[in-house]
């Protein structure tokens, strides 16, 4: 498996600070491999049922999703703290939150140097695989294959005004 983001020329640029923050994230704080296997235009992927999210805002406003199964949330806990939980409770959810904070508060360093603000992470729980996807310019989701399991990196963005 390669490790390297730059193999997938995503449809916007914007893409490539937060899937390089994604390989960062899973590199040195989960100790794992992490690359692109594939990325999926709107309506032709289901999420995993834990998505956390985290809002852009500024020059250039989205939203910075992570979408992984119950065990995979479980591993990222394990990996961030050693706790090993039995069930989804509030430590897991906590893992899944940090894991959206630190990809958008990485990427949005990287996508600009002007001043962007990140909003608070969020996550939701839904066994069908959805997420509502208004009318963002672009929207992508960016299937990541790691060794601790499924996750979905979601971006849905407006492209900054000229």
């Amino acid at each position: 498996m390669s490790t390297s983001p730059t193999s997938v020329q995503p449809e916007q640029e914007i893409a490539k600070p937060f899937c390089n923050a994604a390989h960062a994230f899973f590199g040195m704080m989960l100790e794992s491999k992490c690359a692109i296997k594939d990325v999926r235009p709107v309506g032709e992927h289901a999420l995993e049922p834990i998505t956390a999210s985290v809002g852009i805002s500024g020059h250039v406003n989205g939203l910075v999703c992570i979408s992984v199964t119950e065990e995979t949330a479980k591993k990222v806990l394990h990996r961030l703290t050693g706790l090993e939980p039995e069930e989804l409770d509030d430590f897991v959810m906590d893992a899944v939150r940090e894991m959206a904070n630190m990809i958008g508060g990485h990427g949005k360093r990287e996508l600009s140097t002007e001043e962007l603000q990140l909003g608070l992470p969020k996550v939701l729980v839904d066994d069908h695989g959805s997420l509502f996807e208004p009318g963002w310019a672009t929207t992508q989701h960016i299937v990541l294959e790691t060794d601790l399991g499924h996750c979905t990196l979601t971006l849905l963005f407006d492209l900054p005004q000229s």
